[in-house]
C-alpha cells in the first residue's frame, strides 16, 4: 500500500482506486462497477455503505464520514477522499487487550439505552418478563448429533466474551460483570402436540411466522434468563417427526442484536461441522466485546462524547414525541394507568412488484431503501395525525469499527429521527432530507438515549418514550445461511420479539427471499385491530404513491 500521508503518484491513485472498486463489488454483490458508478445508484444500502467505510478503515486507518460519503460515493471520488485526508490524525481502533485490570465493566450506550427504555421505564419487571429476548428457530430434516451440537453450542458461547456477563438491576441500574464460565442451556426432547400440530399446519400453507404464537414456543423464547448467574442464551431441540426437528434459540438482548444473530449461528453452524468431521471447533476471535467496552469507557471520557450529544441536543431541540393519533383512550389517561402498553401485531405484505419499485426509486433518487420505507412511515403518520412535523425512532447497526464484525454483542444504537415534512416541498426533497440525517445519526451514533433525554430535560415513563412515540425498523441484513452437516434447514424468520413496549406504535419491515414482509405493532390499550389494519392499508396506499411519482408535492401526497 501506497504512503498516503504523501502526495500520491498517479500509478498509486490507480492501484487504491482498483481497490476501492472491489471493495465496492464485494459489498454490493456486482461485477458491473467502475470509477464512476453510484455507490446508493448501484444498489447500496445504510448496513453496506458502513461495512464499506468500515473496511476501508482498516486499510487505510482514515474514517470518511457518512456525510461526506454521501455526496462523494462513487469509487473516484472515494479514493480521492481517502488520498486528501490521509495526513489527517485517525480515528483510534479497538484495541485488543491481553488482560483487564478488572471485570466489571460500565454498560455500554446501546446496552444503556435498552435498560433505560425497558428498566427504566417498565420496571425491573421487564428482566423477568422475558423482554430482552431475542428468538430464532427453524426445521431441521436431516439426522443430528445432539452431543456435537451441545458440544458446538459450548465452544460457541466460549468464544465470544459477550456470552460471558452477568447482570444485576437494582433501582433502575444496570452494571454487568465478566466471568470465563458459561451457563450453557440446552435441551433435546419430543416436541410437544402444539408444535407437531405448528409443523403440520405450516406444510397445508399456513404461515411459519405463526410458530412464534404457540404458547410452547412462546413461552421457551420468553422465559426470564437469570441475570446473576449470567445466563445468555437457551437453545432446545424438539423431534416432531421421524428425522425431522425444531431447533429454537432465544439469547438475552443485553449481551446481542440482530446482527449477532447471524455471527453466532455462522459460527455455531462451522462449529458443529468441524466437530462432525474430527476438528475440534472454529478458533477464538482476535477482538472481543471486553475490548469494545473498553473503547466505549475511554469514548465517554473524551471531548468526542460532548460534540456527539451536542449535536443530538441540537438536533432534537424542538422534535415533537406525541403523535396526535386518535386512541381509545387519552394519553394522559394511559399515564395515569398503572398498566404497561401490551404489544399485539399485525403482518403484512408488500406486493413483489412494489419490493421491486422500492429499490428501484431508492437507487434512481440515490437514498437507500431503508430512507424511501421509513419516509412513506412518516408521510403515513402525518396523513392520519394531520402532523407535517414528527419523530421517529429506529435503530442503527452502530459496527462502525471493522474490528467488531465478527462478536457477539449489544451494538445496535436506537437513535430518533425527525421527519419534517414540507407541505410544499417535493417528496424527493424529504428523501435526501431523511437520508441526510441517517447518516449523520451514524456518525454520532455512540451517544446513549438515557444521555440525549437528560441534556433535552425530557422525562418519560413505563407509557411514554421522552423522545419518540412510534418506531420503525427494517431488516435488510442478509447473513450466511444456517446449516448443519448432512441436514436441511428451513429458517422461520423473525427479526423481534414482541412483548411489552412503551411506544405506541412500531413498523418493523424484513426482507427475505427478494420479498419486503413486516408486522405493525400497537400498545392494546390504545388501539384495536381495526386501528391496525387501517394503518397497514394507509402505509401501503402512502407507499405507492410514493413511488408512483417523487416529484410529487408532499401537500398533494397528504391529500390523497
Amino acid at each position: 500500500m501506497s504512503n498516503l500521508t504523501e502526495m500520491p503518484r498517479e500509478s498509486d491513485l490507480v492501484l487504491s482506486q482498483e481497490f476501492v472498486i472491489s471493495m465496492y463489488k464485494k459489498h454490493l454483490q456486482q461485477d458491473d462497477i467502475g470509477a464512476d458508478s453510484g455507490f446508493y445508484k448501484s444498489g447500496g444500502t445504510s448496513l453496506t455503505a458502513t461495512l464499506l467505510l468500515a473496511d476501508l478503515l482498516s486499510q487505510y486507518s482514515v474514517c470518511v464520514s457518512f456525510d461526506e460519503f454521501d455526496k462523494n460515493n462513487t469509487p473516484a471520488s472515494l479514493t480521492q477522499i481517502i488520498q486528501n485526508q490521509a495526513a489527517a490524525a485517525p480515528i483510534p481502533g479497538i484495541r485488543r487487550h491481553d488482560r483487564f485490570d478488572t471485570d466489571v465493566f460500565a454498560l455500554s450506550a446501546p446496552q444503556r439505552s435498552r435498560c433505560w427504555y425497558h428498566a427504566g421505564f417498565q420496571g425491573e419487571r421487564a428482566a423477568d418478563e422475558g423482554v430482552y429476548n431475542v428468538p430464532y428457530a427453524c426445521w431441521i430434516t436431516g439426522n443430528i448429533d445432539i452431543a456435537n451440537l451441545e458440544r458446538a453450542l459450548s465452544l460457541v458461547m466460549s468464544m465470544h466474551d459477550s456470552q460471558g456477563m452477568s447482570y444485576s438491576a437494582k433501582d433502575g441500574r444496570v452494571s454487568q460483570v465478566y466471568s470465563p464460565r458459561r451457563i450453557v442451556q440446552f435441551y433435546a426432547e419430543p416436541a410437544p402436540g402444539s408444535i407437531v400440530d405448528a409443523y403440520r399446519s405450516e406444510r397445508s400453507g399456513a404461515s411459519a411466522l405463526h410458530l412464534y404464537d404457540d404458547s410452547h414456543v412462546k413461552s421457551f423464547i420468553h422465559a426470564p434468563f437469570d441475570w446473576s448467574r449470567g445466563e445468555t442464551v437457551r437453545c432446545a431441540v424438539y423431534g416432531v417427526a421421524e428425522s425431522v426437528s425444531l431447533l429454537v434459540v432465544s439469547w438475552n438482548h443485553l449481551s446481542f442484536d440482530f446482527i449477532s444473530k447471524g455471527i453466532f449461528l455462522r459460527d455455531l453452524s462451522r462449529t458443529y461441522d468441524s466437530l462432525c468431521a474430527g476438528g475440534s471447533g472454529e478458533a477464538a476471535k482476535p477482538i472481543q466485546y471486553r475490548d469494545y467496552l473498553e473503547w466505549q469507557r475511554q469514548y465517554r471520557d473524551s471531548p468526542a462524547h460532548g460534540r456527539d450529544l451536542s449535536y443530538w441536543t441540537r438536533y432534537l431541540a424542538d422534535s415533537e414525541q406525541d403523535l396526535g393519533l386518535a386512541t381509545k383512550i387519552s394519553r394522559r389517561e394511559a399515564r395515569l394507568q398503572d398498566v404497561q402498553y401490551v404489544q399485539e401485531k399485525r403482518y403484512l405484505d408488500l406486493d413483489p412488484a412494489l419490493a421491486v419499485r422500492v429499490k428501484a426509486v431508492s437507487r434512481d433518487v440515490g437514498v437507500t431503501p431503508y430512507t424511501v420505507l421509513l419516509t412513506a412511515f412518516a408521510a403515513t403518520l402525518a396523513k392520519l395525525s394531520g402532523t407535517t412535523r414528527l419523530t421517529v425512532g429506529t435503530q442503527i447497526g452502530n459496527r462502525r469499527h471493522t474490528e467488531v464484525m465478527e462478536i457477539c454483542g449489544c451494538f445496535a444504537q436506537p437513535i430518533a429521527i425527525v421527519a419534517n415534512l414540507d407541505p410544499d416541498g417535493a417528496v424527493e426533497s424529504v428523501f435526501r432530507t431523511v437520508h441526510e440525517d441517517l447518516n449523520a445519526a451514524m456518525e454520532h451514533q455512540p451517544v446513549s438515549l438515557p444521555d440525549i433525554a437528560e441534556a433535552l430535560q425530557r422525562r418519560g415513563n413505563r407509557r411514554f418514550h421522552p423522545l419518540y412515540q412510534c418506531m420503525f425498523e427494517y431488516f435488510d441484513v442478509k447473513p450466511e445461511p444456517f446449516a448443519l452437516a448432512g441436514t436441511t434447514v428451513r429458517e422461520v424468520f423473525t427479526p423481534y420479539h414482541f412483548g411489552r413496549t412503551s411506544n405506541e406504535l412500531a413498523l418493523l419491515l424484513w426482507e427475505k427471499d427478494d420479498r419486503i414482509s413486516g408486522a405493525i405493532l400497537y400498545a392494546v390499550e390504545l388501539y384495536d385491530s381495526g386501528a391496525a389494519d387501517a394503518l397497514a392499508d394507509a402505509y401501503i396506499r402512502t407507499l405507492e404513491a410514493i413511488l408512483q411519482n417523487t416529484g410529487s408535492t408532499v401537500r398533494g401526497l397528504l391529500s390523497k
